[in-house]
């Protein structure tokens, strides 16, 4: 089973599911708690009685989340809920079950492990019933679509394998479409299967192009050499804000195939010489200069590194937050609807959307209200070029240690440094390692607030949060803390600066959480002594405490 098609799969269901971070009651699903991408814990089995999954404990676990009493007991209130829709308690335990999962939050990286199984299982179960030689020989494309629709129903694809064999022998795609199409009509989930009836009919579909992970509007308009608008008119179904999701199909804008003959013309013009050329020259020179050292140093990157500098350089999959990271006087009225649509149709997390809704009154009592007036002294927010610039700066800073702590964990790291920076300012994130559009958000608005050199410093102390998780041996708490906070003072020797601010932060907090606190010795090095106190108070204090006791000496917390 190739990795690829489980990839093609996996984007293919997030093309139909909006990504649940945590969990909720899906009318589809016959109003089926589910999460991620469409996980059901509980579903129909024999006899049409509801039940918990048997694997969903090792689902999890795959995912990297330990299931408590509390949530497998939720699990047995939900099916209970299932089979006795009309008992008078049914309700409530289906409440209590929701209101017990909401601690389970799932990350895009989380919701694919936590769907390994079942995606693995759907690709068997379409080779089970097409038999292995007439499933070999479909491209991926058809191979997807088809166990797309046994992840959705195996007993679907079970009941229309007879009519789907013949038409492939037959090579009578038009056909196979068509049963796909039919049988979603009965399940109720047109939509979703006529998607799967288009990649039957033509994998490579003539006149779409098949939405990826991370595209945008503007980024297919780019791709392609048309403008926003013509993808806009060439799909009036898209809603005002233009949401695509990966894995879909748009079609493609009739000038598209007219535009590279288009192009060679304006290619002519920069020939016509001196005096024009001379004011031009200059500004494309000074930016490859600068460009070219960034691409050496990211050409030494790891793929870690290289993701984390892809995720900043994307715009987010919430367009809405990106206009949020701005000031909210600087929102267009078309961006301040945005705004408000996003946070009426993302009702969780709910410190967001309540931090989202006093952005957009501040936007419109600067725009209509009490601080109209106050216009004429507004200083605009950042240029978006030296916004980008920023961003390139911090992120070949930071990129390195994605590659030295792997992504999740560097990720992660930076979610506590951005919860420290943005103390009572925004809303805090979930520390879950997954880079998903609100920690992009977090961090991009972070970036605007307070500039590189801030963001830098409460990625540190996020890093050194990591780090008073587990017991460190003296020798690598004084490595570990020379190559987190050594580069912020331009030291990597032991016994610098950078080594008596831990002592230091130690000894802050040390009385306030040991009533026999022994004041460590300020000498700079970080022996048995210095290793034993951290170990103690990051069990005592707890990491966050610690972390921050220590930004507070340097500086950096306010």
């Amino acid at each position: 089973m190739s990795e690829q098609l489980r990839d093609k799969l996996f984007n293919k269901l997030l093309g139909h599911e909006n990504l649940e971070e945590i969990f909720k009651m899906d009318d589809v699903k016959h109003n089926n708690a589910t999460v991620g991408v469409g996980y059901t814990p509980v579903v129909k089995g024999e006899g049409g009685v509801w039940k918990v999954r048997p694997e969903v404990e090792a689902d999890f676990k795959a995912a990297g989340i330990v299931l408590s009493k509390e949530h497998k007991q939720a699990f047995d209130d939900l099916a209970y809920a299932k089979n006795n829709p009309s008992a008078k308690d049914a309700a409530a335990r289906q409440d209590a079950a929701m209101k017990n999962l909401g601690d389970i939050t799932v990350g895009k990286k989380q919701a694919k492990a936590l769907s390994g199984r079942l995606i693995d299982e759907s690709i068997r179960h379409t080779e089970r019933t097409l038999g292995k030689d007439r499933f070999d020989k479909l491209d991926e494309g058809r191979k997807t679509a088809l166990a797309g629709a046994a992840y959705q129903s195996p007993a679907n694809v079970t009941k229309i394998g007879p009519d789907l064999n013949k038409a492939i022998d037959a090579e009578d795609w038009n056909k196979a479409a068509t049963v796909l199409e039919d049988s979603g009509k009965r399940l109720g989930d047109p939509k979703r299967y006529e998607s799967y009836g288009t990649e039957m009919r033509d994998p490579a579909t003539p006149g779409k192009i098949q939405v990826g992970d991370g595209d945008n509007l503007w980024s297919l308009s780019k791709r392609l050499g048309v403008s926003v608008d013509e993808l806009r008119a060439a799909n009036p179904d898209l809603n005002k804000n233009g949401d695509i999701r990966a894995g879909g199909y748009l079609n493609l804008p009739k000038t598209k195939e007219e535009k590279p003959q288009e192009q060679p013309q304006p290619q002519e013009q920069p020939q016509p010489q001196p005096e024009a050329a001379q004011q031009p020259t200059e500004p494309p020179q000074e930016a490859e200069t600068t460009q070219q050292p960034q691409q050496e140093k990211q050409s030494d990157l790891g793929a870690d590194g290289q993701a984390f500098l892809e995720r900043i350089r994307q715009p987010n999959a919430r367009p809405a937050l990106d206009i949020a990271a701005k000031e909210p006087q600087d929102w267009t009225k078309e961006e301040a609807d945005t705004v408000i649509q996003h946070y009426q149709r993302y009702p969780r997390p709910e410190s967001l959307n309540a931090w989202l809704r006093d952005q957009t009154s501040e936007h419109f009592k600067y725009t209509y209200g009490e601080d109209r007036n106050s216009a004429a002294g507004h200083q605009p927010g950042p240029d978006p070029r030296a916004m980008q610039k920023a961003l390139e700066q911090i992120g070949g800073k930071l990129a390195p240690a994605f590659d030295a702590d792997g992504l999740s964990g560097a990720t992660k790291s930076m979610q506590q440094g951005l919860n420290l920076l943005n103390r009572d300012q925004m809303p805090r994130l979930k520390t879950d390692g997954g880079w998903g559009p609100i920690t992009d958000f977090s961090f991009k608005k972070s970036l605007a607030s307070h500039g590189t050199a801030k963001l830098d410093e409460g990625f540190a102390l996020g890093r050194l949060q990591s780090l008073a998780e587990k017991p460190q041996q003296p020798e690598d708490l004084a490595k570990q803390t020379q190559n987190i906070l050594g580069p912020l003072y331009g030291s990597q020797e032991q016994g610098d600066d950078h080594a008596l601010a831990l002592q230091a932060g130690l000894n802050r907090i040390g009385p306030k959480y040991q009533d026999d606190w022994q004041p460590l010795k300020l000498d700079g090095e970080i022996g048995p002594k210095t290793a034993s106190a951290f170990n103690s108070l990051a069990g005592s204090a707890g990491p966050m405490a610690l972390s921050e006791a220590i930004g507070s000496v340097l500086g950096w917390l306010e």
